[in-house]
This record gives structure tokens, C-alpha cells and sequence, in this order.
């Protein structure tokens, strides 16, 4: 098994990991901004967490891209599956990743414990939409 094939794989299975934590941080937010909850360091360590595991898949997802081969790079643009494996997927999943983490900022600085969980659900929940059809686009359900 070769380097490649390694971190495809990894890559292919860290997305349940970044998909369940996306779930769980979302029903905990929500929840919290519907009751009114008190921010707690368990919410800001959840939050971070699920952060912390959609870099290491944007991580391993670049550089499995840098190991894509580049010959003929227009050519293979053409082609359905090759423009989608080189563009369409990588740059949906950078504008996820943009999203969540300016989100979690923002979420984080709230100066209300209603507002960090609203903005903390409202953010995750935009990310995990934007994973969940990256992930769509490259498996092939869409």
C-alpha cells in the first residue's frame, strides 16, 4: 500500500469522525441557545474539538490534492469526476472550513452565553451542510 493510498483512505474515513462531532456540537448548541444555557467549558472544548477535526481533514485532504497527478491538468478538467476530485471538492470544503472557523470566532467573543450557542449552532450547522455536500460531490450522490 502506498503513501497515497494511506491517506485516501484515512482522509475517506476521518469524515465520520468530523460528521458525528458536526451532529453532537450541533444538537448540544442548539439546545443551549433554546434553553438559554449557560456557556460552559465543556461547549467551548466541543466546539474546539470539532474544529480541531475538520483541519486535520482539510490537512490530509491537501495533501492528498498536492499528490494528485498534474499531467495534462486542463485535459483532466474536462472530465467529470477528475474536475470535481480537483476543484469543485477542494474548494467547497476551504470555503467550509473559512466558514466554520470565522463563525467560531465570532461565536466564541459573544458577549451573551445565548449568543455564542446561536452563533456556535448557526455556524456548524452551515459547515456541516457544506461538508455534507462535499462529501456528496465526491462519492458520487449528487
Amino acid at each position: 500500500m502506498d503513501l497515497y493510498t494511506i491517506l485516501k483512505e484515512a482522509h475517506s474515513g476521518w469524515r465520520y469522525i468530523v460528521l458525528l462531532l458536526l451532529a453532537v456540537v450541533i444538537v448540544k448548541y442548539v439546545i443551549g441557545w433554546l434553553q438559554k444555557g449557560q456557556w460552559t467549558n465543556l461547549d467551548r472544548r466541543l466546539g474546539l474539538f470539532t474544529t480541531i477535526a475538520v483541519d486535520i481533514q482539510l490537512l490530509l485532504g491537501l495533501i492528498i490534492w498536492g499528490m494528485l497527478p498534474m499531467q495534462s491538468y486542463y485535459d483532466q478538467l474536462e472530465e467529470g469526476f477528475r474536475r470535481i476530485q480537483m476543484m469543485e471538492h477542494p474548494a467547497l470544503m476551504l470555503i467550509a472550513v473559512v466558514v466554520m472557523h470565522v463563525g467560531w470566532i465570532r461565536g466564541r467573543k459573544a458577549p451573551v452565553d445565548a449568543n455564542k450557542f446561536r452563533n456556535g449552532a448557526l455556524t456548524f450547522i452551515v459547515t456541516g451542510l457544506l461538508v455534507a455536500l462535499g462529501v456528496a460531490l465526491i462519492t458520487g450522490f449528487i
